[in-house]
């Protein structure tokens, strides 16, 4: 398991784009299983949020499975 946070906040003023990234951030957890010794299954939640210069703020939350055979 392992659970994690970003953030990415920079000087608005050093935003010169249109749509530019004022702040970001995230936050993440996530579990693998070895089913076998040859299969792994895992699965991750996270959150994330984003403003934007000229936009509407952005909010997802991303549900990721992931599965993978060793042979």
């Amino acid at each position: 398991t392992s659970v994690g946070y970003t953030i990415d906040d920079p000087i608005d003023a050093d935003i010169i784009t249109a749509n530019g990234r004022l702040y970001n951030q995230a936050y993440w957890g996530n579990v693998t299983y070895d089913v076998t010794k040859q299969f792994l299954l895992g699965l991750e939640v996270s959150q994330w949020k984003t403003l934007f210069t000229d936009r509407s703020p952005g909010d997802s939350t991303r549900i990721e499975f992931a599965g993978k055979y060793a042979f």
